[in-house]
């Protein structure tokens, strides 16, 4: 590999990657991804595999997702700790039907 000695190290002189510059690996990585997860849904495995899921998995997968699709802000906005456990529940139920009916 050009610019690196016979460990693997960049080479005296080579300092490496310039600031700034994209990762070409974790770029790729994110493609792979992306086309797995397209075929996953495209298949139709992901609508097999939710169906099979007990009610606690799917909340559970609901709320990361949330964490990750929802701004920051947003998600400190909404404060559910005042709410008594039927109130959670409901709130539960409806947004995983709501979620369903798409």
């Amino acid at each position: 590999m050009a610019g690196r000695d016979d460990k693997g190290r960049f080479a005296s002189g080579n300092p490496g990657r310039p600031r700034g510059a994209k990762d070409k690996t974790s770029k790729r990585a994110k493609t792979v991804a992306l086309a797995f997860v397209q075929e996953y849904f495209h298949s139709g495995q992901a609508a097999k595999d939710w169906d099979k899921m007990e009610p606690y998995q799917r909340w559970t997968i609901i709320t990361r997702l949330l964490g990750i699709v929802l701004p920051k802000e947003t998600a400190q906005k909404i404060d559910l700790r005042g709410l008594d456990p039927q109130q959670a529940a409901r709130i539960a139920l409806e947004t995983a039907d709501l979620l369903e009916e798409e």
